[in-house]
C-alpha cells in the first residue's frame, strides 16, 4: 500500500516537474520561487518590525527616543523597498513564461508532491 501511494506521489510530481520544465528549466523556476518565498517572509517580518517601533515611537519619552525610531523606520523603509524591487524583479521573470497565479498554483503542488513523498 505504501510503496503505491510512493509510486503514485512519484509520478503525480514527474507530472508537476514536467508541467514547469515546459515552460522554463525546473531548478530556475525552484530557484525564484523558493527566493519569492524567502522575500516575502523577510517583508512580513519588516511589517512586524514596523508596528513594533511604532509603539515604541509612542511611548518614546524625549526627541531623541523618537528621532531614533525614525530613523530605523526609514532604514528599514529603504530595506524594504529594496526588497520589493527584487519581488517585482523575479514575478517578471516568471511572468515572462507563465502567469503569476498559475506559478504559485505549480509550486505549491511541487512542495507537496515533496514532502508526501518524504
Amino acid at each position: 500500500m505504501y510503496r503505491a501511494l510512493f509510486f503514485c506521489n512519484h509520478m503525480r510530481r514527474q507530472e508537476i516537474e514536467a508541467e514547469i520544465s515546459a515552460r522554463m528549466p525546473l531548478e530556475e523556476f525552484l530557484k525564484i520561487q523558493e527566493r519569492l518565498a524567502f522575500l516575502r517572509n523577510e517583508e512580513e517580518l519588516k511589517l512586524k518590525a514596523l508596528a513594533d517601533l511604532q509603539q515604541i515611537y509612542v511611548s518614546a519619552t524625549s526627541d531623541q527616543d523618537r528621532e531614533m525610531v525614525k530613523q530605523a523606520v526609514g532604514q528599514i523603509r529603504e530595506i524594504s523597498k529594496k526588497t520589493r524591487e527584487e519581488i517585482r524583479s523575479l514575478n517578471s521573470l516568471i511572468y515572462q513564461r507563465m502567469s503569476l497565479e498559475e506559478a504559485k498554483d505549480l509550486y505549491e503542488k511541487y512542495r507537496f508532491s515533496v514532502s508526501a513523498a518524504d
